[in-house]
């Protein structure tokens, strides 16, 4: 696989995250270290992307037309469209079908922001933070009905250039043509094609191509290998080794009852398991993780209930109330990573979360 490595760099204040595949480089600006999810499907976007574009990706030379429905491939893989503005598609049906128990209530937040506006659109920020106020969930579990809206079409994101789209004048047409013509290695054939093919995208889009042209160089001379600590992994062979050195480490730290540690330590040899294809490997770290986070919530659970307990016994009800609440939203965590036997709990700390609310 033409994929050897992913890369984290620095950069200002932000993360840039590095892929190769045989003919592109991404490279994805990040407020925080990625998380191993995103690694995988910058991947599987690599492959992707250079099998949909086979025939264009060897000769390249900056025409945009070959890659104009490049976002749909995007979008599936990253979920860049979160972004966009959503407008509601009812189907009576699909509403019917809804698995998630907060998702009708947050479709009709989402109705009632349409319907308070003199727009037909609204953005998911917004759903967010209204449907967090409205119906008391916790946004782990909005964000949950917000998905199932999206991935059953109800919520369904809109292009900007579709609400509102202008004409562009001959000032920004000059403008843009002054900017390609900085870029490098181009034939005044290239940049009239150039030229011509921003001049169809919207400004948002035109900036984002240019910067990108602009920073070309830097991301193609950044250097592009794993690390684990110190060590430096050249090759798939020194990654299974480091990789089986990090699974020791870790079940060390849990010996200690260092969970927090432990999970680090697995999220590094997954990250190193991703980068280098090591399929076997990452699907086994996944769940190791998986079962040590739940592990590492029911501690943290259990500390948090005698807490609870403890306030209670003492008088401050306030305290005991906010103990059980925080040992509810543990408990929650723990039954969407597929720790089932969490529901009795969740009821349970719910309900004392309330009941000293009452008396507080």
């Amino acid at each position: 696989d033409s994929q050897e490595a992913l890369n984290e760099i620095q950069y200002g204040d932000k993360m840039l995250l590095l892929a190769d595949g045989e003919y592109i480089r991404v490279a994805l600006v990040l407020d925080k270290q990625a998380s191993i999810i995103l690694r995988q499907h910058l991947k599987e976007f690599i492959d992707v992307y250079e099998e949909t574009y086979a025939n264009d990706l060897p000769d390249w030379r900056g025409k945009l037309v070959p890659f104009r429905n490049a976002g749909e491939i995007v979008d599936d893989l990253l979920q860049t469209s979160i972004i966009l503005p959503h407008e509601i598609k009812y189907d009576l049906g699909k509403v019917k079908a809804l698995k998630t128990p907060s998702s009708k209530d947050i479709l009709k937040v989402a109705q009632k922001l349409i319907e308070e506006s003199d727009r037909k659109f609204f953005f998911i920020a917004s759903l967010l933070m209204e449907a967090t106020d409205k119906t008391k969930k916790d946004k782990a579990e909005i964000f949950m009905g917000i998905k199932e809206l999206r991935d059953k079409k109800i919520l369904s994101p809109i292009q900007i250039s579709a609400i509102e789209e202008e004409p562009i004048s001959s000032q920004e047409l000059d403008l843009i043509t002054q900017q390609v013509r900085n870029l490098p290695n181009l034939t005044e054939e290239e940049v009239q094609t150039l030229v011509n093919d921003l001049a169809k995208l919207s400004p948002v889009e035109r900036e984002a191509y240019l910067a990108s042209r602009r920073k070309q160089a830097e991301i193609i001379s950044a250097p592009i290998k794993s690390k684990a600590g110190t060590t430096v992994i050249d090759n798939a062979k020194a990654a299974k080794k480091e990789v089986n050195n990090l699974k020791k480490r870790a079940k060390s730290a849990i010996k200690r009852k260092d969970n927090k540690s432990a999970i680090e330590i697995y999220q590094n040899a997954a990250i190193i398991s991703t980068n280098w294809d090591l399929t076997k490997n990452f699907e086994e770290l996944q769940d190791t993780i998986r079962i040590t986070t739940i592990n590492d919530l029911k501690a943290k659970m259990k500390v948090l209930e005698s807490e609870a307990k403890l306030a209670a016994k003492a008088g401050d009800y306030a305290e005991a109330s906010q103990k059980y609440r925080n040992a509810f939203n543990l408990a929650s965590e723990a039954f969407k990573l597929g720790e089932t036997d969490m529901t009795s709990s969740v009821k349970s700390f719910t309900k004392k979360s309330k009941e000293f609310e009452r008396l507080s």
